[in-house]
């Protein structure tokens, strides 16, 4: 009996001290050894993140009610879906080629003719713009971190909160919506 009680102390004081030594390792990892990174450095150091501003349906509404001096709306989904539908006044901007394939030269080529078009310049000018994708995300987003590559300031970017989709499924904005290969206007009431 003593020897089994020994033995079971024994198998108890040998478990606690692999748990507290295991515990107990406070060994830092080793250092990078490739000279050209710094230590706890951030993996997309040296990359800017885009930054977003969105705008909701009404003040685009109001813009177009209003005229879009000071504004372009770029229509960012694909040509097919803009010639189906799109916004009053917005210009075909189609940055799929982007998104899909990774295509950055054809999106930017996109943006800048839609810009010129619009304004004159290839960039914009002073132009705000107005980034209308299909739900105002992933084309919206692509768009932005293009248009501020090409040097557009983010403060002149505005994203539609809901993209086309919301727009179309917002009975108060319906009549907005035409069709063709061109921004179209308003019809006279």
């Amino acid at each position: 009996m003593k020897k089994s009680l020994l033995l079971t102390l024994g198998l108890v004081l040998v478990c606690f001290a692999l748990v507290f030594a295991g515990c107990a390792n406070t060994e830092e990892p080793a250092p990078n050894d490739d000279p050209n990174v710094e230590e706890n450095q951030d993996p997309n150091a040296g990359q800017e993140t885009p930054e977003y501003q969105y705008i909701t349906r009404a003040d685009v509404k109001a813009i177009i009610d209003e005229g879009t001096e000071g504004y372009v709306l770029l229509d960012l989904r694909k040509v097919a879906d803009y010639e189906a539908g799109h916004i009053v006044t917005a210009i075909s901007a189609d940055v799929d080629a982007a998104v899909s394939n990774a295509d950055n030269d054809t999106a930017i080529a996109n943006l800048q003719a839609a810009l010129e078009a619009a304004t004159g310049d290839t960039l914009g000018g002073d132009a705000n713009m107005i980034l209308i994708c299909y739900s105002g995300q992933k084309y919206a987003q692509t768009a932005t971190a293009l248009l501020q590559d090409m040097g557009v300031a983010a403060e002149q970017i505005y994203t539609l909160e809901g993209g086309n989709n919301g727009w179309a499924d917002d009975a108060e904005v319906a009549d907005y919506i035409v069709e063709g290969a061109e921004p179209g206007a308003l019809a006279a009431e």
